[in-house]
């Protein structure tokens, strides 16, 4: 089953965003944010939108 993300998959999207930054370039990211940048970063985007993490 596809859903919404939300707060609460922050940790397993992380985890998934994580290799992207640290082994690419396609993120624009130096460093991978910590969890609670990362579930600001989601409740500020839920706020008007759904979250994609694709």
């Amino acid at each position: 089953m596809i859903r919404l993300a939300t707060v609460k998959d922050a940790e397993e999207i992380l985890a998934i965003y994580t290799p992207y930054v640290r082994k690419t370039a396609i993120t624009f990211e130096y460093d991978v944010p910590d969890i609670n940048e990362f579930r600001s970063r989601i409740e500020s985007t839920l706020e008007n939108y759904p979250y994609d993490s694709a």
